[in-house]
């Protein structure tokens, strides 16, 4: 169109301003007058054409699928974004070192910390969806999140698949999120995903934020992707930023709130707890022991960043039926007759009742961190560095510095024995600090340190009749990890 235009309006001029052909006595043919009108109505189609293919174009534009690749991910989007796919993928390459003892626990060693991939996607405005694969750890993928929402309206959302547990604060940070190597001992008694329903959404513009939900249930910390009876938990969160849409740097982001969840449970193995860097056990239940009875949750916490700087602290409290002695059941068979083909006699041997104790453990976290170059904390997406790494920037550095405790019912210890001292610890105390180089937004290198310290948990001698308990020996490690996200 661009090239016809000027033709046919040169065409058009020339016509009009033409001299008579070389028959002078013809008729006199149109006036200047009206062939410059019509010059002017040729001109008019033409720009009507080029209105219309403009229109077109506009509308081609407007119904084409867009793509987009920035600092915050991949997204492929329809037009009205009612439609959305966004491909997703976090790495992180971790290494630590023993310092005391190296190479014990199974220590001195690099691996995958997390390796998680998927997709989120938006089946119109009111229908999302999420998938992720995790094989963290060199293991198997396998399902981390599979669910979909029904959005009826920003207050009221219903979730169905396998997701996060509405519970722990630190189980909603995301791994490219995590500051240290690891959660800290709070989310050994927190359970991750579970298979459920929920019901959530947020009110007055973000500041209140609720989540309820029933779920197959099971023992702390756990990964759950089936259900192994017919015993439910129930779940709910509250959480509540006051000062969201307040404008004030200062208070917009604090945020606090509680979670709890309770259920019966039955024949499920009690959960062993471990270090967050090395990934020691340092207590675990008798062989013969197993949840029996109803059991509860509840864990109040807290976040709040301000310009710079970031506090966190959770605490959680776990009480569960822990029943000693009929676990398990074993069976010996014997045979008679020739070549024992004959009659199959059988006796069973039961182990030894020690009836249900209702033990509570309790484990805590408090921790801060300062964006020494000046960029905003971020506890959900990580901090974006105002110069990334290149030739005009170093990116920007972030220090963290937190304290975690777990402390296990003493009464797990005493009478029937749920628990033996020399080979468990009763209590971890954990403390570390952190350097985090931001390089650009959603990679980033960490180093840090990171010591646990143990009540009771070891015997001066094993061998011994009467055994001597001590303290297990600390646990010190050197951590690195290289971060990559979108």
């Amino acid at each position: 169109m661009r090239r016809i235009l000027p033709t046919l309006l040169l065409a058009a001029i020339a016509t009009a301003f033409g001299q008579a052909g070389p028959d002078s006595s013809q008729a006199p043919g149109p006036s200047v007058g009206e062939r410059l009108d019509g010059v002017e109505s040729q001109v008019k189609i033409l720009k009507r054409l080029r209105e219309n293919d403009i229109e077109d174009a506009a509308a081609i534009a407007a119904a084409a699928p867009r793509i987009q690749a920035d600092g915050g991910g991949f997204w492929i989007r329809s037009a009205d974004s009612s439609w959305q796919f966004r491909p997703r993928a976090i790495v992180r390459l971790g290494a630590n070192w023993q310092l005391d003892n190296p190479g014990d626990n199974g220590s001195d060693i690099f691996q995958p910390q997390t390796i998680r991939f998927g997709f989120d996607a938006s089946l119109t405005k009111a229908v999302d969806a999420k998938f992720i694969l995790d094989a963290s750890k060199g293991n198997a993928a396998a399902l981390k999140d599979g669910f979909f929402d029904l959005k009826f309206a920003p207050w009221a959302v219903a979730r169905l698949g396998k997701f996060q547990v509405p519970l722990g604060w630190e189980r909603f940070v995301s791994p490219s999120d995590l500051l240290f190597y690891d959660r800290a001992l709070p989310s050994q008694i927190a359970p991750d995903r579970d298979v459920g329903a929920q019901l959530g959404g947020k009110l007055l513009k973000g500041a209140v934020e609720y989540a309820a939900g029933v779920f197959d249930g099971g023992a702390d910390g756990t990964n759950i992707d089936k259900d192994a009876n017919n015993d439910k938990d129930l779940y709910g969160r509250l959480w509540l930023v006051p000062a969201k849409t307040s404008g004030n740097e200062w208070f917009e982001g604090l945020g606090f709130g509680v979670g709890a969840s309770g259920g019966y449970h039955s024949n499920a193995v009690p959960s062993a707890y471990k270090t967050t860097t090395s990934g020691l056990t340092f207590f675990s239940w008798n062989s013969t022991d197993s949840l029996q009875g109803t059991g509860y949750r509840i864990s109040p916490q807290l976040s709040w960043t301000a310009q710079s700087f970031w506090l966190w602290g959770e605490w959680i409290y776990s009480q569960e039926g822990i029943y000693r002695g009929a676990a398990t059941t074993t069976t010996d068979s014997v045979g008679t007759g020739a070549a024992n083909k004959g009659l199959v006699y059988r006796t069973a041997k039961a182990t030894t009742y020690l009836g249900v104790s209702n033990l509570g453990q309790s484990a805590w976290q408090v921790g801060a961190s300062w964006v020494v170059t000046g960029e905003d904390a971020s506890a959900s997406g990580g901090v974006k560095p105002r110069h990334p790494f290149g030739p005009d920037g170093w990116g920007a550095l972030e220090l963290a510095a937190r304290v975690s405790g777990l402390e296990v019912d003493p009464d797990a210890f005493h009478g029937a024995a749920y628990a033996d001292s020399t080979k468990s610890a009763k209590s971890a105390l954990q403390y570390g600090a952190v350097a985090v180089w931001h390089i650009v937004r959603g990679t980033r290198l960490q180093f840090g340190y990171e010591r646990t310290q143990f009540e009771e948990g070891a015997s001066v001698n094993p061998s011994a009749k009467v055994k001597v308990v001590r303290d297990a020996k600390p646990d010190n490690e050197l951590f690195a990890i290289s971060s990559l996200s979108f």
